[in-house]
Order: C-alpha cells, then sequence, then structure tokens
C-alpha cells in the first residue's frame, strides 16, 4: 500500500537498484531536460496555469536528481523492501 497524501506526491515504487544505475538513468532525464519542458511549454491545448504547475512539479524532480542525498534517499533508502 503506498501511503500518500496528494497524487503529487513523489514514492518511487521500485526496488533499490545500484546508485549507478540510478545515476545513469537520471542523467537521462538531465539530457533530455529542456525538451521535456518545450513538450510541456509549447502544448496548447493545457491552459497556462496546468502548464505552469506542471513545469513546477518537473522543477521538484530535477531538484532531487542534482542532489545525491536525496536519491540515496529516495530509490534506495527509502524503496521497496519487498
Amino acid at each position: 500500500m503506498v501511503r500518500t497524501e496528494k497524487v503529487t506526491e513523489r514514492v518511487y515504487r521500485g526496488f533499490p537498484r545500484p546508485i549507478e544505475e540510478i545515476n545513469a538513468t537520471l542523467n537521462l532525464f538531465k539530457q533530455k531536460k529542456s525538451e521535456i519542458y518545450a513538450l510541456v511549454s509549447n502544448f496548447e491545448l493545457l491552459p497556462s496555469k496546468s502548464r505552469n504547475e506542471i513545469i513546477k512539479y518537473f522543477d521538484e524532480f530535477y531538484k532531487i536528481a542534482d542532489n545525491q542525498r536525496d536519491i540515496q534517499r529516495y530509490f534506495i533508502d527509502d524503496a521497496r523492501k519487498n
């Protein structure tokens, strides 16, 4: 059971992975950051407010992805145990 209070609360549901594997995966997201942001920013079918909220949500992800302590906590320490 996932215990979250909001649907926007991040919870990694995978099993712990080696830090090298996690960093390699996060680096792919970092390499594509401008393209990902551009997709959202240019998607005119979404209201501007929604696009801004999505970008803020992405900003939070990239803040985690740039902090080794957060990476350790989210993807290893708090990962699934069974």
